[in-house]
């Protein structure tokens, strides 16, 4: 601390302090976020599950829950176990089933229930939540899509910080 004190000015030190504090409101609302947003996917998938008689249903549910913590995962850790449980056990029927249970899900998730939750806790509208998912994989794939809707997010806050410090300035003259 002492030699960040020696070697910045005050001023450069608190909007550091500022900016850190900014990330880290962002990324622990987005981690709130896609944290729901997986107990909700897996909690509806293991009951869907179970009415539908699947086997191990709960266990698809929940490893469908735990990869949706990582965007785009879930669906291929869902369809991947409910396919290799179904097909061990000569169940193609309840493998259609679940398939089209799971793709239902998915859809609603990912037009509803994920960018909603994430749009809530890190303040950014829906739509940008998409955006930034679709940008972030085009750029970094998976990793890309991990990072992208906390850098939108904080991107639009130090934006928003900034306008409004235009704003005051264009005022006070």
């Amino acid at each position: 601390m002492k030699v960040s004190q020696t070697l910045f000015k005050e001023s450069t030190l608190n909007k550091c302090a500022e900016l850190a504090s900014d990330a880290d409101r962002v990324c622990t609302g987005y981690i709130r976020g896609q944290a729901l947003d997986a107990l909700i996917v897996g909690t509806v998938a293991t009951i869907a599950f179970l009415i539908a008689g699947i086997p191990y249903g709960p266990v698809i549910g929940i490893l469908t829950g735990i990869g949706n913590f990582i965007p785009f995962l879930g669906p291929i850790i869902g369809f991947s176990s409910l396919i290799i449980i179904c097909f061990v056990k000569g169940l193609y029927m309840k493998m259609i089933v679940g398939g089209i249970i799971l793709a239902c899900i998915m859809f609603l998730d990912s037009k509803l229930v994920n960018p909603n939750l994430l749009s809530k806790n890190v303040e950014v509208h829906p739509v940008l939540v998409f955006l930034a998912l679709i940008a972030g994989e085009q750029i970094g794939g998976l990793t890309g899509m991990l990072v992208a809707v906390p850098c939108a997010a904080f991107l639009k806050e130090q934006f928003e910080k900034y306008m409004a410090k235009r704003e005051l300035a264009k005022a006070e003259k």
